[in-house]
């Protein structure tokens, strides 16, 4: 710890030797400072926090299987029985690795294969077109 210290004003040395005005305030001073703070809320207000995507999000909401799409002559209910997770998990491929983080693509590339964290808004008429989960 004593060594990155002694580097830290060795560089600060070197940058003022090479004629640059070099101000430094140190980490634990600048946390206390009111400037911190203030920054700290403007930035937290201006930008949605990213969480990491977590797989298991993926799976709520129920996924399920329609035996029977059209009856005549009878009241057809909806009714979720055995949601399909053992099967898609058993049988779909699933991505596998460390994953490549892609931000705000330009373009959008077939060859990509795995799990997607996003924003999406419905239409306002419409309800219930997406589940919501946390």
């Amino acid at each position: 710890m004593e060594d990155l210290y002694e580097q830290t004003i060795e560089r600060s040395e070197q940058i003022k030797k090479a004629g640059y005005n070099l101000i430094e305030m140190w980490e634990c001073n600048w946390i206390k400072s009111k400037e911190y703070k203030e920054e700290m809320k403007q930035i937290k207000s201006k930008y949605k926090e990213i969480e990491e995507l977590n797989p298991r999000n993926a799976f709520f909401g129920g996924r399920t299987n329609a035996t029977k799409l059209k009856v005549n002559g009878k009241k057809m209910k909806y009714i979720d029985i055995c949601s399909l997770y053992p099967t898609v998990q058993c049988y779909d491929d699933y991505p596998v690795g460390h994953p490549t983080k892609i931000f705000k693509p330009p373009t959008y590339n077939s060859k990509w294969y795995g799990l997607i964290k996003c924003a999406i808004l419905p239409p306002r008429e419409n309800f219930d077109t997406i589940p919501f989960g946390f």
